[in-house]
């Protein structure tokens, strides 16, 4: 049920059968137009639930009589088709619900003590001439009463399941358009920069039989998984398409109802870049109000002001809405070289032969490689984002494009999550951590020379050509003070010369060349000191030993 005029649940059905007999809504004669008159703008409605459908087309015309609810404390009116929802206006709500197949429709109040019972304190028949327009069923009633009440609706119609027809006078359904009572939340406003968003699948996420669940594949599902995301480092969830539409028609054609009401903070445009082109139907004096002097825009040009991203930058509500393009910035020297970096990141054709049960070597290597990933997206400026399951290496069997599929591929796997628990999982959430712990890795603009610097196998001497497998790279940090991040993708190990930081030494923190826990060095880990102390001899002479397909982290220190 929906409490009036703001709060729905999540599940939509209630068993109430009627009071009396098979019901088949309320049956009167047209009036005339003598019989109708305009309370506070809305029509009067009444209504004779006892006269047949079949006296409808009769020449005589009766005048209907005012109708009440709740024992004469409420007017019943036509109400409006818009807008749609329950609307609390002067004097009372409005009530509008969207219903194409109906053949008849009631509105059902409910006292929290009556809905407990599951009994229907009142119920409204709405009227097919007054109480609807088009498709659109509505009411309006008049009172005070109905802001402590709840409220769904009856309807009867055809029951075809395999036409897709479940209508079912037994069941009262929640409201599809009420409002939320969202008891004092408000956006939280994160900054861009400091997002670290998770992609979901809503139904995926806790579907699961391991996610164990009360409510699995649910909003509430997810809800209760929300610990979870935080302990991961995640601060903004995106999810995928999560109801059917008609990919003919228009869909969230209002990008600020869900602003408003449903407290989305952002949106994904993919192939974003097309807002700022001109359309086919390029006009600019329907644009900008008068001609352009030398326009020469034709369909698909890059327009320096794109009307749509100025409209949507200075609209009071969605100006401050975080959008999502489709260029992540990878770490990159000049132009072109993202795409060798992808590239050396992917390593060798052999790594991704499919199946379980390839060779130990090719799966230590899977492992490796996952990690290098993870990395690279943390340290990179710009928004990261990784898909839900990423963080304990998820497979679909090699299907890049399982949309279609509502089983264990696109399930996240809890159980899966929890065999990892000490390996990649833990390697994601300090990672997360860690990026959100440095100051430089979630700047504003891009970072400047005064404190990046690119290295190659030796320190500021970077190597560009074609041919190179290595980047590395050192940022001054805020919090961190400094740190080095290197790639090696060859398959060949390396001895990597550090940079020379008088009065501090470097200390290893990352390293996907080594076994679980030793890939992360946390300060409380067991045998931290130790491990470093291997590698003191090549660090007190700045050097650093990388395996193959791999990468590091070091954070400078204080040399006391």
């Amino acid at each position: 049920m929906a409490q009036l005029p703001c709060v729905s649940v999540a599940r939509p059905l209630l068993a109430v059968p009627p009071s009396r007999g098979r019901w088949h809504g309320p049956r009167v004669r047209r009036p005339n137009a003598a019989g109708r008159r305009v309370a506070a703008g809305v029509r009067a409605a009444a209504v004779d639930a006892e006269v047949d459908d079949e006296d409808d087309d009769d020449d005589e015309e009766e005048v209907p009589v005012e109708r009440y609810a709740l024992g004469g404390a409420c007017k019943v009116l036509a109400g409006m088709p818009e807008p749609l929802g329950a609307t609390a206006l002067a004097g009372g709500v409005n009530f509008a619900v969207y219903s194409s197949g109906a053949s008849a429709a009631a509105l059902c109040l409910f006292t929290p003590d009556d809905l407990n019972a599951s009994q229907v304190t009142e119920e409204v028949p709405l009227h097919r001439k007054f109480n609807r327009t088009g498709n659109v069923w509505h009411v309006f009633i008049e009172g005070e009463q109905l802001h402590t009440m709840l409220y769904g609706y009856r309807f009867d119609g055809e029951f075809a399941p395999e036409r897709g027809q479940y209508y079912d006078v037994s069941n009262i359904m929640v409201d599809p358009y009420a409002k939320f009572d969202w008891q004092g939340d408000l956006p939280l406003s994160y900054h861009q920069k400091d997002l670290i968003i998770y992609e979901m699948h809503l139904r995926g996420f806790t579907k699961h039989d391991s996610s164990n669940t009360q409510h699995p594949g649910t909003y509430i599902g997810a809800v209760s998984k929300l610990d979870y995301l935080k302990e991961l480092g995640v601060n903004c969830v995106e999810l995928m398409p999560c109801h059917e539409f008609n990919e003919l028609e228009y869909y969230s054609s209002s990008s600020k109802y869900w602003v408003t009401e449903m407290h989305v903070d952002g949106f994904r445009f993919d192939l974003a870049s097309i807002m700022t082109r001109g359309c086919s139907l390029w006009d600019p004096v329907n644009v900008y109000g008068s001609p352009l002097e030398g326009d020469m825009i034709t369909t698909g040009t890059p327009l320096v002001s794109p009307p749509l991203v100025e409209m949507i930058s200075n609209d009071p509500i969605l100006g401050g809405v975080k959008y999502r393009d489709t260029v992540r910035q990878f770490i990159k020297g000049t132009d072109g070289f993202a795409g060798a970096f992808a590239e050396c990141l992917c390593g060798s054709p052999h790594l991704y032969q499919e199946g379980e049960f390839a060779s130990l070597s090719v799966r230590r290597l899977r492992k490796r490689q996952m990690r290098n990933f993870f990395v690279c997206l943390m340290v990179s400026q710009g928004v990261p984002m990784f898909y839900m399951g990423d963080e304990y290496g998820h497979t679909k069997g090699g299907n890049n494009n399982t949309y279609c599929h509502d089983h264990y591929v696109n399930y996240f796997r809890w159980d899966k999550k929890e065999e990892h628990s000490s390996d990649l999982y833990r390697f994601c959430r300090l990672m997360t951590k860690f990026r959100q712990e440095c100051e430089s890795l979630g700047l504003e603009d891009f970072p400047t020379s005064e404190r990046l610097q690119w290295h190659g196998h030796q320190p500021g001497r970077p190597d560009w050509s074609e041919g190179s497998r290595f980047v590395a790279f050192s940022m001054k940090d805020e919090t961190k003070g400094e740190i080095y991040v290197a790639f090696n993708t060859s398959h060949l190990p390396v001895v990597v010369g550090l940079p020379e930081r008088p009065g501090y030494r470097w200390e290893p923190v990352v390293d996907t060349g080594k076994p679980a826990p030793y890939d992360f060095l946390t300060g409380d880990l067991p045998g931290r000191m130790l491990t470093i102390h291997q590698f003191s001899h090549f660090l007190t002479s700045n050097l650093y030993l990388m395996l193959s397909y791999s990468s590091i982290i070091l954070v400078s220190r204080p040399d006391v």
